[in-house]
């Protein structure tokens, strides 16, 4: 953005310390943007998919990992197929680590959903 102009960096000691519009045409409208309710509701509603979709994929990896482990335990003739008839503690601790993620990812993709939720009613009413 600064290489095209819409935005200039300032330096305090050698590290960036403001931004500023790179045009004084560009303040104003900047200014208008920072304003637009809308505008502001629309682009807080992709984060928030984005980072909804992105605890949805943690899930999925979580299911998965511990459908893998499920599997290695189902009984034949009466016998597991590894762990000498107990899951090994190795495995144990593998699969209540995952528990623990899971339930972490899916509080904070319950939060997202909700947040989605409600930017949606804001868009569709038109105001925020």
């Amino acid at each position: 953005m600064e290489e095209a102009e819409l935005i200039t960096i300032l330096q305090l000691s050698g590290r960036p310390d403001q931004i500023q519009p790179g045009k004084p045409l560009y303040k104003a409208a900047f200014e208008q943007i920072l304003t637009d309710s809308l505008f502001t509701a629309t682009m807080e509603l992709q984060t928030a998919q984005y980072l909804l979709s992105a605890e949805t994929s943690k899930i999925s990896k979580c299911e998965e990992e511990l459908e893998k482990l499920g599997q290695l335990f189902v009984k034949q003739e009466g016998k597991w197929l590894l762990g000498g008839g107990h899951v090994p503690a190795s495995v144990d601790e593998r699969v209540k680590f995952l528990l623990t993620r899971l339930q972490k990812y899916h509080t904070s993709a319950e939060k997202w959903q909700l947040e989605v939720d409600r930017l949606k009613k804001v868009i569709a009413s038109g105001s925020a």
